[in-house]
């Protein structure tokens, strides 16, 4: 048998989102226009790890007319040495092929470039899925050619990111995928962090709940929790939001409003979603303090909902780390600093021991 073969993938992908996958690869193509391969596609793992589906793709004029793409890859022979090195090393692969050596993952194909896609479950890091480059020609990859460019480590980040949206499979789950993503765009036009930011803290949120051994469901509800947990600053207005200055004090009670309008919104999303019932109420107080100094409630300690600790520690390490218009990026080491003053003040102390030692690694 082939390692690859044209199926119909029907069921397989009935979980995929159109509109994620139209963003995916409208990437994909913006990160192809540099690397100029052929094939440009991202495939998605199933759950029993052995086939890989196809989720989103860019082709060169030359690559359309020259062959069909496999909807479904087949994890054997000569893969399964392919996803032995991904799952080993974490890291990017590249392989050339010579004529009458193994085989590539596509027919034809000379050169490969594979970046892997994980997501943390289970105290372990899941392979979910790739991002696949392939060229007619023999290629000498520049091994440091996106590490130059921070704008390939954007678009990388972005496309592994919707993958990992996209691996959210169960019903009625996935027909969040697109009104979240749908959401965030939004957020876009008021500060262009805001999204970057929101898939930051449902990563940061959901990591901290593998660590803490949650149950799978619980790691869900951080996921979109941290997703939709600042929805309301849709509302605001952008010239607040992106002030290079200090707020005035009636710019922040605006502000300080936000999660209140987050939960009014992510309610209003998740009302025909009863698993994720907990989720509104999670982002309401992600601004609440462990010492009862933060908004909108005035809440403490056991008051607070756990989930809102985590989403809330998330949160605030993600704009640490990131520049804004009102402030530079803190190195790791002055976060970790702010994380152990504010120990049992603003955040919760079990949950900056977590996050330390994550960042100390």
């Amino acid at each position: 048998m082939s390692i690859y073969e044209n199926i119909s993938p029907e069921g397989l992908l009935s979980y995929q989102s159109s509109l994620v996958k139209k963003r995916m690869e409208s990437y994909l193509h913006k990160l192809n226009e540099k690397l100029k391969y052929d094939l440009c596609l991202t495939y998605l793992i199933n759950e029993s790890g052995n086939a890989a589906l196809l989720c989103g793709e860019h082709l060169s004029n030359r690559a359309k007319n020259l062959i069909e793409i496999p909807k479904v890859i087949f994890i054997q022979n000569t893969m399964n040495y392919i996803f032995h090195n991904l799952l080993l090393e974490k890291s990017m692969l590249e392989k050339r092929y010579k004529p009458n050596s193994s085989l590539p993952m596509i027919e034809g194909i000379k050169s490969e470039l594979y970046i892997p896609a994980f997501v943390n479950k289970k105290n372990s890091s899941i392979l979910i899925g790739y991002i696949y480059f392939g060229s007619f020609d023999y290629r000498e990859y520049d091994c440091f050619l996106i590490e130059k460019n921070p704008m390939f480590l954007e678009y990388i980040s972005i496309i592994l990111k919707l993958l990992d949206l996209l691996s959210i499979k169960e019903n009625p789950i996935h027909n969040l995928i697109d009104l979240s993503d749908i959401v965030l765009e939004c957020l876009k036009h008021k500060d262009p962090s805001l999204p970057g930011h929101s898939h930051n803290v449902a990563s940061l949120s959901s990591e901290i709940a593998v660590r803490l051994k949650f149950p799978y469901n619980e790691v869900k509800k951080l996921y979109f929790g941290g997703l939709l947990h600042d929805v309301g600053k849709s509302i605001i207005d952008k010239n607040i939001l992106n002030k290079p200055g200090p707020l005035t004090t009636s710019e922040f009670e605006i502000v300080k409003n936000h999660p209140i309008s987050s939960y009014n919104i992510s309610e209003r999303l998740l009302v025909n979603t009863p698993q994720l019932e907990d989720v509104p109420i999670m982002i309401k107080h992600h601004h609440e303090r462990y010492d009862g100094k933060g908004y909108p409630d005035g809440l403490k300690e056991n008051e607070v909902p756990f989930g809102s600790y985590i989403i809330g520690i998330s949160d605030a390490v993600d704009t640490m780390l990131s520049s804004r218009s009102y402030k530079e990026s803190f190195p790791v080491e002055k976060v970790v600093e702010e994380l152990n003053i504010n120990k049992g003040k603003q955040f919760h102390p079990q949950l900056v021991d977590i996050m330390v030692d994550k960042l100390t690694k």
